[in-house]
Parts: structure tokens; C-alpha cells; sequence
């Protein structure tokens, strides 16, 4: 099962931060979820939110793998 939710908050600056979090399962995934992971995290990335995961592989990974610079 594979988790995403988001959040958004003013600091005392006044500056809007939007955070992501996900969330994915120890399953194996196929080629489709991890590409899907990869898209999820690339359309989070050009929205501005900045993505809070607690993996080092599996589709926690591929939604957080290094995107061309913006």
C-alpha cells in the first residue's frame, strides 16, 4: 500500500511551506508502480512542496529520486 498526503503552512515570516509526505509499502513493486512513484514525486517537486519519505528504496525512493533543476 503506498500513502501520499500533503499539508501546507504559513511560517511567522509569512512564507507559505508545503510539505509532501509518502509513504510505500515493503512489497516489491512492479515497473509501472515505480514509474508512477517517479511521476508523483516529479509533479510535487514542479508544485513547490518539498517531499518527506522514510525510505531508501522501493517506491519511497523512486518518488524521491533527483529531478532536473526547475
Amino acid at each position: 500500500m503506498t500513502t501520499a498526503a500533503t499539508s501546507s503552512s504559513s511560517s511567522a515570516s509569512g512564507c507559505e511551506s508545503r510539505t509532501a509526505v509518502f509513504f510505500g509499502g515493503v512489497v516489491p513493486a512492479s515497473a509501472e508502480e515505480e514509474h508512477m512513484a517517479e511521476q508523483i514525486g516529479t509533479m510535487l517537486a514542479e508544485s513547490g512542496f518539498t517531499l518527506v519519505h522514510g525510505g531508501y528504496n522501493g517506491l519511497m525512493e523512486a518518488a524521491a529520486r533527483p529531478r532536473p533543476p526547475l
